[in-house]
């Protein structure tokens, strides 16, 4: 194998970046994560733990002739957000491996807003990036660039965030889960929809379910999720557990049968939807955030899709689970196969040493996998 060298850029390097650069140190000669901010503060209310001194971070907020040295001096580039713009743009100049690596653009329903203020972004640097391909970290990225602004035709391809593909006996896993336990986590926000949880809650209540439903996470939501539960005397079915480190939010994964991934379109991607596979649980999955279509296939075998944004659809495929035990179990399993093969960083990694040295031979249109990470990734509205 020839070997690389490869940068990240990116805001800074979290648990979920984390464990593809470990696997990217595997099999390029060596990684970079080229860092423009600190961690913020409301990010490690949350539980993210500050990895700024990893051995491959390099802080652009420190040392910016640091940052572009080594954005100029690696032979690819994979750039996502990165507040130094002009490090990016004069790679693109030298002609030098470029990937760009974004989320959906349209997340909010202002699309004129959405519009303005990308287009003043890429009539300054959108001719720059005519031959780069995409990596869609968003099942309708590659939608949004293609129909606004006319970019990366026939340059788009499947790419996601990867979090650690920690490895169970998976039977044992299943089957220690506590009975019909139900899991959501994430910030208290609107387009999360964490109303969702408590009215399935509600719903499976008033149909004489017995079960458990552990809400994981802070925001302006909670006092009114509180009420919800206190009005619907869901006391002893929902637990408010708050804020907690990823380590623990893992430990309820492990424990719990049922995910609810409720987003809607404001989630360019959602790394809880990995986690809560990985830890094989039956997840009842929003079409609308981005990972969704990549991750949970067609046929369901691995997970549930429900569109619209439909609260009645989530308790309804909650309760389609609860009635068909032999049916989740065998979700919980593929979910589970799904993160530790195709979707798992060190899948991811080796991928990418492939389709970097494919470019690298001159193939500029690499189309070499027909299925998950770094496949064709099509228009999807």
């Amino acid at each position: 194998m020839k070997e690389y060298t490869i940068a990240f850029t990116s805001c800074f390097l979290d648990h979920y970046t984390l464990a593809l650069g470990e696997e990217l140190n595997k099999v390029f000669k060596k990684f970079y994560f080229v860092a423009d901010t600190k961690l913020p503060k409301d990010r490690a209310k949350l539980g993210f733990y500050d990895y700024d001194n990893n051995e491959y971070v390099i802080k652009a907020y420190e040392d910016k002739e640091l940052a572009k040295k080594i954005i100029m001096d690696v032979d690819v580039v994979v750039g996502g957000y990165y507040k130094y713009e002009s490090h990016m743009r004069e790679r693109l100049k030298a002609g030098k491996l470029t990937l760009y690596s974004s989320e959906r653009l349209f997340k909010s329903t202002n699309i004129v807003g959405t519009i303005l203020r990308y287009l003043k972004y890429w009539t300054k640097y959108g001719s720059l990036y005519d031959q780069v391909p995409l990596l869609c970290v968003s099942a309708y990225c590659a939608d949004d660039y293609n129909r606004i602004f006319g970019l990366f035709e026939n340059r788009t391809y499947k790419w996601g965030y990867f979090s650690e593909a920690i490895k169970y006996d998976v039977e044992k896993l299943i089957d220690n889960k506590k009975s019909n336990s139900l899991l959501w986590v994430g910030r208290l926000i609107k387009w999360k929809h964490p109303e969702y949880a408590i009215y399935t809650a509600k719903r499976l209540k008033e149909e004489g379910y017995e079960f458990t439903l552990d809400i994981i996470g802070i925001g302006p939501m909670e006092s009114k999720l509180k009420a919800m539960v206190k009005e619907y005397n869901l006391e002893k079915y929902v637990n408010m557990l708050g804020s907690m480190p990823p380590d623990k939010v893992r430990s309820h994964m492990e424990e719990s049968q049922i995910y609810l991934f409720t987003s809607d379109r404001g989630e360019g991607w959602g790394v809880v939807l990995n986690e809560a596979m990985n830890s094989a649980c039956a997840c009842v999955s929003s079409y609308t955030a981005g990972a969704t279509p990549f991750l949970i296939k067609e046929d369901e075998s691995n997970g549930i899709i429900y569109k619209n944004d439909d609260a009645d659809l989530v308790f309804e495929n909650t309760k389609r689970l609860l009635d068909s035990k032999c049916e989740m179990k065998i979700i919980q399993k593929n979910a589970y196969e799904t993160m530790t093969g195709p979707w798992s960083p060190k899948s991811a990694a080796e991928r990418l040493y492939c389709f970097v040295d494919e470019m690298i031979k001159g193939n500029d249109k690499p189309n070499i996998y027909d299925s998950d990470v770094l496949s064709v990734a099509t228009r999807l509205k």
